[in-house]
C-alpha cells in the first residue's frame, strides 16, 4: 500500500519512531525492535507478535516514521478478515483473523476481506 488512509483518529495516540533494518512499509502493522535506543525503533508486524501500531507511511531504514496507536485504519487483510472479529498481524504485517482471547489482537474488523482486499480496522477495540 505504501500511505495508510484513516477513517478516523485520535492522532494524540501517535507517535514517531526510526524505522529499523529493512524499513517499513505504510499501513502495516509494526512491532518494537530489540534495540530501541532513544527514539523508539520498529520493525515490520510479524506473526505471533503483538503489533504496537500500524506505520503511517514508508520509511527506510534508519529514517522517521509516524506511528498510529489509535482510530479507524485502512489496512490489506493478508487472509481471511470477517467484520467484528479481531484481527492479528500475519508475518507481511497484514491482517488476518484473531480471537477476543488473543494476545496479540491489533484490533476489530468493521469490513470483511479475503487476502489481498483492503479493510477497516478499529485499532482502539481490543
Amino acid at each position: 500500500m505504501g500511505f495508510l488512509r484513516r477513517v478516523y483518529t485520535n492522532e494524540n495516540r501517535d507517535f514517531t519512531a526510526l524505522a529499523g533494518a529493512g524499513g517499513v512499509t505504510g499501513a502495516k502493522a509494526v512491532r518494537f525492535s530489540a534495540a530501541s535506543g532513544i527514539k523508539p525503533t520498529v520493525l515490520m508486524g510479524a506473526a505471533a507478535v503483538r503489533p504496537f501500531g500500524v506505520a503511517e507511511y514508508d520509511a527506510a531504514a534508519g529514517e522517521e516514521v509516524n506511528i498510529v496507536k489509535g482510530g479507524v485504519v485502512r489496512m490489506r487483510a493478508g487472509g481471511a478478515v470477517t467484520a467484528g472479529g479481531y484481527v492479528v498481524a500475519d508475518a507481511a504485517g497484514d491482517v488476518v483473523n484473531g480471537t477476543a482471547l488473543d494476545a496479540n489482537a491489533l484490533g476489530r474488523a468493521w469490513t470483511t476481506g479475503v487476502s489481498g482486499d483492503e479493510v477497516i480496522i478499529d485499532l482502539d477495540d481490543k
